[in-house]
């Protein structure tokens, strides 16, 4: 007798996210291209996924040059208004304590499985306050920001009630997402009056997970019970609980006077995931009853890798061939940027790259640490080198923005003869081209402090060899097999030992044809161990095996 194939989940997702395209201002960061290449992933598997955000019209960490009204930019993106049974706009309404406001919908399908919905309020008969109310990506005013995140999770799960969804799944992405569980919460409710909020939450988290994505104390938003009060104790009340109820289930145990959503999230998910082994070694060490299962995250390969390199039979490619397509590749990165920046860069030279959020854990100016032997090395006469410094600093990092300052004063010096290089701009369609085309990717990040970092993993599935700190994904592989480990000690000492004495050597060492044949040996590990290990693809099915479709022994709720 024929075994009926077992069903997968249906899963809801909810991010404050999403990297769809660089016009739109949903995203500031990795935070959003995860999400963004999670749902595209999903599309492409066949993976039943229903995922939420919000759609906002502002965003100050990733600038656009677009002034197209949203409604605009979302059409021509893809995006639709969804519709309700009676053919018109969907529409649901969200009550706050004393006022209310109506939410529509913008659809856009990834394949026959996914979709993202994007959830605004910037439209008529909405008040001027309601319409504003998701105007601001991470708005700076706390009270804002937690409305946001409110009015998304029962906007939410209003629309899963619409479309007569019944997710097996909801996936909170980070803590800014923790408020979901506090809407399934006040929904379960309506049918079982008088359980304490404790029991309650604890009944819908049985349906919840979560992925923390930071190690970094200022993660996620923090209140005082006034603020809580004030924002929730009507709704909380309406549903036969307190404002009390809900602060104590994200008070911090290290701070009890302050609720905190990522505590609140790590609390209510029966099971939660970091980013990287890494990752969950370090929240341990910081938290010791922390239960995060480490799931590494990855790449949606058919965005980030160059269209010549995709999809080909690896051992078919000889290293001529593979040698030309990336040569082909770093030249038209180079042209690109010479023709955008006005630089003089060299299509034939050693390429290196650093390309992420401005940091001071991240050490953005690592290379800067001995601006003679920078020159030198630069600007040797046989075997020249060139360096593309790309980033952006949060406008509230004082540290951050110094050394973007320090940077564009360092790209002006003569003795760098041009070699020098910082791109400002740093959006999705700038990563494609950095990632797309260099030849080194330097990521020098203090050990324990990256929880994960994919932008090197997509600069690998290009081609691009490592030069990086032990730290997030780079920990769990052997990195000498493609490139270079920055040891923690005399870090900036070490980095220049290693330009100077194996990295350009052996980029410029060539053999038959021409060839950098160690290099190349490099290189081709570097793509097949990111195709076969740290794609969406991968990540995707692990978010199936070991949080979907799983429930860990565990207790993730004391993580």
């Amino acid at each position: 007798m024929a075994t009926r194939a077992k069903r997968q989940p249906v899963v809801a997702y909810f991010s404050a996210e999403y990297a769809i395209a660089d016009a739109l201002p949903t995203y500031a960061g990795g935070l959003g291209v995860l999400a963004g290449d999670l749902v595209r992933q999903a599309g492409d598997d066949g993976r039943e996924l229903v995922a939420f955000g919000p759609a906002y019209r502002h965003n100050v960490a990733v600038k656009t040059n677009h002034n197209e009204p949203l409604d605009q930019q979302l059409a021509g993106h893809g995006f639709h208004l969804l519709a309700g049974a009676d053919g018109q706009p969907l529409m649901v309404e969200v009550e706050f304590a004393s006022w209310k406001t109506d939410v529509r919908v913008w659809e856009r399908r990834f394949g026959a499985s996914a979709r993202l919905l994007l959830l605004d309020t910037d439209f008529p008969p909405n008040t001027a306050i309601n319409r504003n109310l998701m105007a601001n990506l991470y708005d700076p005013d706390l009270r804002t920001r937690l409305q946001q995140q409110f009015l998304l999770a029962v906007a939410s799960l209003k629309v899963l009630e619409a479309l007569g969804t019944e997710p097996d799944v909801y996936h909170l992405n980070e803590g800014h997402m923790a408020l979901v569980a506090v809407a399934l919460a006040l929904q379960r409710a309506r049918q079982h009056r008088g359980v304490p909020f404790a029991r309650t939450l604890a009944a819908v988290s049985e349906q919840v997970v979560a992925t923390k994505h930071t190690i970094l104390p200022g993660a996620g938003d923090f209140a005082e019970l006034g603020v809580v009060r004030e924002l929730f104790g009507g709704v909380m009340e309406r549903a036969g609980f307190t404002a009390e109820d809900l602060f104590e289930a994200g008070r911090m145990p290290e701070a009890p006077e302050t609720f905190s959503t990522t505590r609140l999230l790590l609390a209510t998910a029966r099971a939660a995931n970091g980013v990287s082994a890494m990752h969950c070694v370090a929240e341990r060490a910081a938290h010791p009853h922390s239960g995060l299962i480490p799931i590494t995250n990855g790449v949606y390969a058919s965005r980030w890798q160059h269209h010549n390199l995709g999809e080909r039979d690896r051992a078919a490619v000889t290293d001529v061939e593979l040698w030309r397509m990336h040569e082909e590749n770093r030249a038209g990165m180079i042209a690109h940027l010479n023709r955008t920046l006005g630089t003089t860069l060299d299509p034939r030279a050693l390429t290196v790259v650093w390309a992420r959020r401005f940091a001071a854990y991240k050490q953005p100016t690592l290379i800067l640490s001995d601006m003679a032997r920078l020159a030198r090395l630069l600007n040797h006469a046989r075997r020249p080198v060139q360096c593309i410094i790309s980033g952006n600093a949060n406008e509230s990092d004082v540290e951050g923005i110094g050394a973007v300052e320090m940077i564009t004063a360092a790209v002006q010096h003569e003795e760098f003869g041009g070699r020098l290089v910082y791109w400002p701009h740093y959006v999705t369609e700038t990563t494609k081209w950095l990632a797309g085309g260099a030849d080194l990717w330097l990521n020098t990040p203090i050990r324990g402090m990256e929880a994960c970092g994919t932008s090197g993993m997509k600069a690998s599935l290009n081609g691009a060899v490592q030069l990086s700190t032990s730290d997030g994904w780079f920990d769990e592989i052997e990195g000498e097999r493609i490139g270079w480990i920055l040891p923690e000690e005399n870090s900036a000492e070490a980095l220049y030992n290693l330009l100077e004495h194996e990295v350009v050597p052996l980029f410029y060492e060539r053999g038959r044809d021409d060839l950098p044949e160690a290099w190349l040996i490099k290189l081709r590990a570097a793509l097949e161990l990111m195709e076969r290990q740290f794609t969406t693809h991968r990540m995707l099915n692990d978010y199936y095996k070991k949080l979907y479709t799983t429930k860990p022994t565990g207790h993730t709720r004391r993580a």
